[in-house]
């Protein structure tokens, strides 16, 4: 993560929430600072409206009234891109998430995770990972098995046209621990090899199937099973 104070923006309309996010972050997080909450997504579009110093990261809820947090993610999309945002939620439904994945939010947190998972998404998103929770993996993997219950075969052609993608077990491990919201370092760990070796497979598991970024790399380890 940048050694710079990450800035954070907590959108949600329940203050008790946002109070224990803030409590989490300022306990466990002192390299980000809270600069601003917000209970509706009027209340933050009215301030980045003419702020010139926009948040490093917003937090911010999909139910809110008025105008929903889903809305208030693509309207960030177009006028503030380099701005990541990880979206809350206490109900995910499959078109949700498929709708946010569209939208290209950087993560995606179900309100009943841990205080660690809180910790794992903004560290991982700032590190330049997306990160989704359990909860939301097994919602995106059980809506491509009721998609594609006739499914016969693994050996798919993805990415490049007219190749069969054969990926190594490393690589396999590597793209679970990712999907599993690890950073590259603790990846690293795990795995007992170096950051830089962790950054290599990723980047030729990548480049084998054509993909751009991570998301698409989640998507793809549902879709064959190695989630």
């Amino acid at each position: 993560m940048t050694t710079n104070t990450v800035k954070i923006v907590i959108v949600d309309d329940h203050a008790l929430y946002r109070l224990g996010v803030r409590s989490v972050i300022e306990d466990q997080l002192p390299e980000c600072s809270i600069v601003g909450e917000y209970s509706t997504g009027q209340e933050l579009l009215i301030k980045l409206e003419n702020c010139k110093n926009l948040p490093d990261l917003i937090l911010l809820d999909i139910v809110m009234p008025e105008i929903s947090g889903i809305e208030i993610a693509q309207i960030l999309r177009e006028q503030c891109p380099e701005t990541r945002i990880i979206m809350l939620s206490s109900e995910s439904t499959p078109e949700t998430v498929e709708q946010l994945l569209k939208i290209g939010v950087n993560g995606y947190l179900n309100k009943a995770a841990v205080q660690t998972d809180l910790i794992n998404a903004i560290r991982s998103v700032m590190d330049g990972e997306p990160f989704y929770g359990k909860i939301i993996s097994k919602i995106m993997y059980d809506t491509y098995i009721a998609k594609n219950n006739a499914t016969t075969s693994k050996c798919r052609i993805f990415g490049k046209s007219n190749e069969k993608i054969i990926l190594t077990d490393r690589e396999k491990e590597v793209i679970k621990l990712l999907c599993d919201g690890k950073t590259v370092k603790e990846i690293a760990d795990i795995l007992c090899v170096s950051p830089r070796t962790v950054d290599s497979h990723k980047y030729n598991v990548l480049q084998k199937l054509d993909f751009h970024n991570t998301a698409e790399l989640v998507q793809f380890a549902l879709k064959e099973g190695i989630l």
